[in-house]
C-alpha cells in the first residue's frame, strides 16, 4: 500500500471583432493593476491580429472525423468484433463505446453498439452493464420488423433471460453513504457542518476553521461541495471513461451525448442534468477539439457558461458592501457564481508571456461561441452582443488566472470494481478531471494536513478530518507536497514556485524528517517498555492498526475505517509529533475512504 499525498490543482497542456476588443478586456478586470494597461497598450496590436485570424478560421468546413457518422460507427462496431473474437474484451469493450459516441441518434448502427456491448459485457460477468444495454437496445429497436432484425431481437432475449439469472439484489448502502453527508447544514457555509466557519485575517487571509467550542475528532465529514464547474481532463482526448456529469466510473459502459461524440454519461438522469451547462459547449465541441487548450482554458468555459449573457454586466458593478468577498446576504453559497469570481489571483508573477496567452485564449472562446453557438443569441438582441462578448472575454481571462492557484483536482483510486489484495496494494490515485469548489478554494495548505479530500461518484468531494481540530484551529489540506515523502527544501520550492507562498506549518518550521526516517515506538523515556502503561498501550493500538490495514486489503473498507479512526485518536492525543502511526493510519483512513466510495456509489 503506498502513501500517497493528494495534489490541488496545477496546469497541463498547453474572430469580426473590433480593436477595442482587447483594450476593453484588459482595463476592465476588477482592481487591475498597471502592468495589465501597459501589456494592453505594448500587444493590442497582436491580440488583434490573432482573433482576426482566428474569425477567418472559425469560417472554414470542420471534418467530419469529429460529427456524429454512421459509417464511422460501424467501422469501430466491427473493429469491435475483431477484438471480441480474440477475447481482446477491454478493446473490445472501446471500440463498441466509440461506435455509439459516432452513432447518429436511435439509428440502427446505435442498437447494434449496444447489442454488441452487452455481449461483451456479459462475457466479463458485469451483468448490471449489460442489462443496461439491453434496455437501451430494445427502446431503438422496438419498431423493428425485418427478419434479420427479429433474429437479433430474438439473440438479445435469450441473453437477457441469462443475465436475469446473474442479477443480484442491490446492496443496502445507505449506511456508508451517510457517511459522506452532513445531516444538519451550517446557515451560512450551506456546504459545510455547523463546526465550519470561514474567517479572515491579514497573514492568512480568508481560511477555514474549527468555529465551534468542541474539537472535531478524526473521521468526520465536515464539508461536502459540488463544485460550482467541473471538466474531465481526457474528454477531447476520446477517454470515456468517466461520467462528465458525476464523474462516475463508467467500467466501460455509459450512454453518449446524442450530438457531440466527446461527452458520455453514467445514466439518462446525469445526462439531462448536464444538458443546459453541455448545450452550449456541445455546440462547439469539434472546435474545442482542434484547438487542444490547457484544462485552466476549458475549466474557465466552464464556469462562464454557466452565466446568463444578459447578466454579465451585473459582474462588474462595484460593491460596497461589507461583507468578506464571496458571501451575499450573509451566505458564502457553493452553488453560487460570486464566491468563485472572488477568488484570488497573483497578476503580479504572471510572464507576459502567460498574461498574451489568457487574453488570446479568452477572445478566441469569445468568437467560437458567437459563432458557433447560440450562448449570445439566446437571450439578447443582437445588438448586445458585441458589449456581451467583451464581458465575457474578460470573465474568461479573470478564471485562467484565479484558476491554477485555487481550483482542485478530481480523483479515483484506479482498481477494479472487485479488487483483490493484489490490487489494493498497488492501487494509484488517478487524477480525472479538475473543479472550481467555493469553500475548498479557502482552504489552506499545510505540509501535515487534518483534512483530506474524497472525490464522490456522485459529483461531490467530501473533506473528512483526519486529526483532532481544536477549536479554533484552521482546517488545512494538502496541496501536493507532504512532508511524509518530500523534504522540506523541495517542498517549498514547489510551493513556492506553484502557489507563491513560503510554507510556515509545523512540519516546516519542526523541520520533520519524512515517514522512512520515523520511528514506529512512543516518545518515552521509561526504562521497561514492557511494564510502561504508556509503550503498552502504544504497541497494543499498532496491532489495532494492523488491523484495520489487513481488513483494508480483505476489501473490507467499511470495517477498515473505524479501525484507523480510533487509532487516529489515541495517537493524535499522545501529542508526539511527527508519529509514524498517524501518517501510516491517515493513508489507511484515505485508501478505506476511496474505496468505500467507489464500493457504495456504483
Amino acid at each position: 500500500m503506498r502513501y500517497t499525498p493528494h495534489c490541488s490543482y496545477s496546469c497541463t497542456r498547453q474572430t469580426s471583432t473590433k480593436t477595442t476588443h482587447s483594450a476593453l478586456i484588459l482595463h476592465s478586470i476588477p482592481d487591475n493593476l498597471q502592468r495589465i494597461e501597459a501589456f494592453s497598450r505594448d500587444h493590442r496590436e497582436k491580440l488583434d491580429s490573432i482573433v482576426a485570424q482566428s474569425s477567418s478560421e472559425l469560417t472554414s468546413q470542420t471534418p467530419n472525423l469529429v460529427q456524429k457518422n454512421a459509417s464511422i460507427s460501424e467501422a469501430f462496431r466491427t473493429k469491435g468484433n475483431e477484438f471480441y473474437k480474440l477475447k481482446n474484451l477491454n478493446l473490445a469493450l472501446r471500440c463498441y463505446t466509440l461506435a455509439l459516441c459516432y452513432a447518429p441518434k436511435d439509428a440502427k448502427c446505435e442498437a447494434l453498439a449496444y447489442s454488441n456491448r452487452s455481449a461483451c459485457f456479459l462475457e466479463s460477468k458485469q451483468y448490471d452493464l449489460c442489462n443496461n444495454d439491453i434496455a437501451h437496445f430494445e427502446r431503438i429497436s422496438s419498431s423493428w420488423t425485418e427478419p434479420d432484425d427479429l433474429k437479433i431481437k430474438q439473440r438479445i432475449q435469450e441473453r437477457k433471460c441469462k443475465v436475469n439469472g446473474f442479477l443480484k439484489p442491490e446492496e443496502d448502502t445507505k449506511s456508508m453513504q451517510e457517511f459522506f453527508t452532513i445531516p444538519v447544514r451550517n446557515t451560512t457555509v450551506p456546504s459545510a457542518s455547523p463546526v465550519v466557519g470561514i474567517k479572515n485575517d491579514n497573514e492568512r487571509g480568508r481560511h477555514v476553521c474549527n468555529s465551534s467550542n468542541e474539537p472535531i475528532p478524526p473521521g468526520q465529514t465536515i464539508i461536502v461541495e459540488r463544485p460550482f464547474a467541473h471538466i474531465l481532463l481526457k474528454t477531447y482526448d476520446f477517454e470515456l471513461k468517466h461520467c462528465n456529469y458525476c464523474v462516475k466510473d463508467l467500467y466501460g459502459g455509459g450512454i453518449p451525448c446524442e450530438k457531440c461524440v466527446f461527452f458520455i454519461y453514467c445514466s439518462p438522469e446525469c445526462q439531462k442534468m448536464n444538458s443546459n451547462q453541455h448545450k452550449h459547449e456541445c455546440e462547439c465541441s469539434e472546435l474545442l477539439f482542434e484547438l487542444n487548450m490547457t484544462r485552466t482554458v476549458y475549466l474557465s468555459l466552464s464556469i462562464v457558461l454557466k452565466l446568463n449573457p444578459s447578466t454579465l454586466e451585473d459582474y462588474f458593478k462595484s460593491n460596497d458592501s461589507s461583507e468578506l468577498p464571496g458571501f451575499t446576504n450573509g451566505i458564502y453559497d457553493s452553488n453560487a457564481y460570486e464566491p468563485i469570481n472572488k477568488l484570488i489571483y497573483h497578476n503580479e508573477i504572471l510572464t507576459n508571456k502567460e498574461m498574451f496567452n489568457y487574453v488570446s485564449h479568452a477572445m478566441v472562446l469569445a468568437n467560437i461561441l458567437e459563432q458557433k453557438s447560440t450562448y449570445f443569441n439566446s437571450s439578447m438582441q443582437h445588438g448586445e452582443v458585441p458589449r456581451a462578448k467583451v464581458l465575457l472575454s474578460t470573465l474568461l481571462f479573470l478564471h485562467q488566472m484565479n484558476l491554477p492557484c485555487n481550483a482542485h483536482s478530481l480523483y479515483k483510486l484506479e482498481c477494479s470494481r472487485s479488487p483483490t489484495e493484489d490490487d489494493i496494494r498497488s492501487a494509484t490515485y488517478e487524477e480525472v478531471g479538475a473543479g472550481a469548489f467555493a469553500l475548498l478554494s479557502m482552504i489552506n495548505h499545510s505540509c501535515s494536513p487534518n483534512v483530506v479530500r474524497v472525490t464522490l461518484p456522485n459529483g461531490r468531494t467530501a473533506v473528512i478530518s483526519i486529526k483532532i481540530i481544536k477549536p479554533g484551529e484552521e482546517v488545512q489540506d494538502n496541496y501536493g507536497e507532504h512532508f511524509a515523502l518530500t523534504d522540506k527544501i523541495t517542498r517549498n520550492k514547489f510551493l513556492s514556485s506553484t502557489y507563491n507562498f513560503d510554507c510556515s506549518c509545523e512540519a516546516c518550521v519542526g523541520n520533520w524528517p519524512m515517514i522512512h526516517e520515523l520511528d514506529d515506538k512512543p516518545n518515552c523515556n521509561c526504562k521497561n517498555a514492557k511494564k510502561c502503561a504508556k509503550c503498552k498501550a502504544y504497541s497494543s493500538e499498532l496491532d489495532k492498526l494492523d488491523d484495520s490495514t489487513t481488513l483494508l486489503l480483505n476489501n473490507k473498507p467499511e470495517e477498515a475505517i473505524p479501525k484507523a479512526i480510533h487509532a487516529l485518536q489515541f495517537y493524535d492525543n499522545l501529542e508526539q509529533k511527527p508519529c509514524k502511526p498517524v501518517s501510516q493510519a491517515q493513508e489507511t483512513l484515505k485508501q478505506a475512504l476511496f474505496l468505500v466510495s467507489k464500493k457504495y456509489f456504483q
